[in-house]
């Protein structure tokens, strides 16, 4: 290619009218070498061909006007204006710049070119500060003129033209090495065009429809690269040795016998994979996915306790202290008459040197923490399985960070938020996937109703009428007290879902928000102030946290008070009325999450939600989406479907934050149902010897992953 280096690698710096500054300006953006910019697509185009006269143009839309300047007028002022005349077959188009007067617009009489801008009506015809591109012939079609205009994704002090003129520039490099057909077998989309051809297509085509063609060109080489990634981490997996987890008839009886309740038959298909897994020599990557209550942690359970029996070590991740503990008592329980004693690390909590050495030197095979595990003085002797459990509150660094404390290590990891078949198949990357989607037996589903709130102190007869009858009641609001902004519960675990902000127009402002001071006033002042009412959230110390917790869990304080911290798997005995205020302020699968800590135990369970003013019922713009679907639907699949279509794969997903979706130009929800197909053709692209093209565009695709030959580059 006449250059020991790929020119996709070359530094933006290559470029012309490329300098330091500008190069920091594109680093905001991603793009640091030539091939980041070609691969910085247009979000869209603006259709700038002129089909109609001048007269006839609607105002406000942009157009790209081909003519000469008749005239060149300024007006001295405060704000002094220049105005030239563009002759546009016959009609005359005026062009503005307010300017000092000492510095004349980029044109003058007699400059033949084109002027493209919104177009504006006052007193005939204008262009306000138009972007020009002097050429004698109108047939020319320069970047940004007269045809379909590139519209960027853009950041200060850098437009979209400029972005335009060096995409020009650098598909315009003769070596590129580009210009030969996509790999055959490759793509269905591909044949007859070069690859310098689609890239040109996709950034300036001449037509709608020849976008569109290089829209499924490049989409489909996305997601085949997206496929070849995942083709070579699973190669990778298989590949290294893992510690053979054997589970024998007789260990199955032993770990059973340990659980007061018969798995059900969702539960046993999981435990067989898990099995399977463990016993072939190489990391298991496994994630478990299932409806709130339906058994997932009982599934990880069953497996930690057949990686104890096997001789490695276990630890298994929580995002809240409450959490952990509650993780901590269960094995406590099962584990009763055992010599297997396993130990408990919180984040914030010091977990003594006796505890550490423990963990470096084996004796200790099971430990369950929060983040407190990923500490750089947290040390494994033969850590052989990592649980994640609520992997959705994790980053994909914490989850790998602890995985990477043992070699080999199985990895299997939990999560209640639902992804539907066809999206998960495509972002759980070389993990297996599990869904265990049968309630245990005896689950009534709780009653959901949206309420005013002012209609508590109505409630409140009925609310003390449970507590009076043994049973539990939980409050959740969005934020603490005034002070913290609603969606940044302070001092939650690090990693924490957190909650949104209200989605759609008329939101509720979060000076609105409900929290958990004033909301314990107002109880206080209620009938129901003759109870014990408990606050729980993450700005008090973990110790503080876990005795309140234990105390409304015991019955001490039947009324409880939280901010989402109570989201994910709690297990409240006798919990029958959840209360949630500013429900709007909270993600659909947040909600959902909530309403799964409700009658646990197979008792008759209420949900009460509000929204704010401007989502009350009876608001003429009606009810919230959201709102509806989970005043609608029990089922979590059925509301990750919904929250999917409303929402959008990385909001409702959380995969954006998560870094688990690299997608440019497909929609996972709308066009990944081929990929079976397309995945396929990579097993048969790798088998035959993968193209050098791949790996030359697919750094490009999704930064960090050039490797396509294996590895999983800290991903998990």
């Amino acid at each position: 290619m006449g250059s020991t280096i790929d020119p996709l690698k070359r530094s933006v710096l290559t470029l012309p009218r490329v300098g330091p500054r500008r190069a920091e300006q594109l680093a905001r953006l991603g793009i640091h070498s030539l091939g980041d910019l070609l691969h910085h697509f247009p979000v869209r185009h603006d259709d700038l061909t002129r089909r109609l006269p001048v007269s006839e143009l609607p105002e406000g839309r942009p157009v790209s006007l081909h003519g000469e300047v008749v005239s060149l007028d300024l007006r001295r002022g405060r704000r002094s204006r220049w105005t030239a005349v563009l002759q546009v077959e016959g009609e005359r188009v005026s062009l503005v710049w307010f300017s000092d007067a000492r510095r004349p617009p980029p044109v003058q009489v007699g400059w033949i070119g084109f002027a493209t801008g919104s177009l504006r009506r006052y007193g005939g015809p204008q262009l306000v500060h138009p972007r020009v591109h002097r050429t004698d012939d109108g047939s020319e079609r320069p970047p940004g003129h007269n045809r379909l205009r590139p519209v960027y994704r853009s950041t200060e002090g850098l437009d979209g033209e400029a972005l335009a003129k060096w995409v020009d520039a650098t598909l315009e490099i003769p070596d590129l090495g580009l210009e030969r057909p996509w790999p055959e077998g490759a793509l269905r989309h591909g044949e007859g065009r070069t690859i310098l051809e689609a890239y040109r297509a996709i950034h300036f085509p001449e037509t709608l429809a020849e976008r569109t063609v290089a829209l499924a060109t490049l989409g489909e080489a996305e997601l085949y690269l997206f496929c070849l990634r995942q083709l070579a981490r699973l190669a990778r997996r298989e590949a290294r040795r893992a510690p053979v987890i054997e589970v024998t008839p007789a260990l199955d009886a032993r770990i059973r016998g340990r659980f007061p309740y018969r798995l059900t038959a969702a539960q046993d298909r999981v435990v067989q994979e898990l099995v399977e897994d463990l016993g072939r020599g190489y990391p298991m990557a496994r994630l478990v996915q299932g409806e709130v209550g339906s058994g997932k942690t009982a599934v990880a359970l069953y497996a930690a306790l057949a990686a104890v029996a096997a001789g490695v070590q276990v630890a298994i991740l929580a995002p809240t202290a409450p959490l952990a503990t509650q993780h901590h008592e269960t094995f406590l329980e099962l584990l009763e008459g055992s010599q297997v004693r396993p130990e408990l690390l919180i984040a914030g909590s010091d977990p003594g040197k006796e505890i550490r050495e423990s963990l470096e030197s084996g004796a200790c095979p099971l430990v369950i923490g929060t983040h407190a595990l990923l500490s750089d003085d947290i040390r494994f002797l033969n850590l052989g399985l990592v649980i994640v459990d609520e992997e959705q509150r994790f980053g994909v660094e914490q989850r790998w960070r602890l995985a990477q404390k043992g070699e080999g290590t199985h990895r299997l990891h939990l999560s209640a938020t639902p992804i539907p078949r066809t999206l998960a198949l495509a972002l759980v990357g070389d993990f297996e996937w599990s869904t265990i989607a049968e309630l245990p037996p005896g689950r009534i589903p709780p009653r959901t109703r949206q309420v005013e709130s002012s209609r508590l102190e109505e409630a409140a007869e009925f609310i003390a009428g449970e507590i009076a009858a043994g049973h539990k009641v939980l409050f959740v609001v969005p934020r603490i007290d005034e002070d913290s902004p609603a969606g940044d519960p302070a001092g939650e675990e690090p990693g924490g879902s957190g909650v949104g902000a209200p989605d759609g127009d008329g939101g509720a402002s979060w000076d609105a928000a409900p929290s958990v001071v004033s909301l314990v006033e107002r109880l206080r002042a209620s009938p129901l102030g003759r109870f014990p009412i408990g606050e729980l959230h993450g700005r008090l110390p973990a110790a503080e946290q876990l005795r309140r917790m234990l105390a409304f869990r015991r019955g001490e304080t039947p009324i409880l008070v939280a901010t989402s911290i109570v989201e994910v798997g709690l297990d409240v005995p006798g919990l029958t009325v959840l209360w949630i205020e500013g429900a709007d302020y909270f993600g659909l699968s947040q909600l959902h999450q909530l309403r799964g800590r409700l009658g646990r135990r197979g008792e008759e369970s209420w949900c009460f939600f509000t929204a704010s003013p401007a989502r009350e019922i009876g608001d003429g713009d009606g009810p919230d989406p959201r709102l509806e679907a989970f005043r609608q639907h029990g089922n979590g699949f059925t509301l990750a479907e919904e929250d999917l279509r409303l929402r959008g794969e990385g909001e409702a997903i959380g995969v954006r934050q998560s870094g688990f979706l690299p997608f440019r130009l497909r929609h996972p929800r709308e066009d990944l149902q081929a990929l079976s197909a397309i995945r396929e053709r990579a097993r048969k692209g790798r088998e035959g010897g993968l193209d050098p093209l791949w790996a030359r565009i697919g750094g490009h695709f999704a930064p960090g992953e050039e490797d396509l030959e294996g590895g999983e580059n800290g991903g998990g």
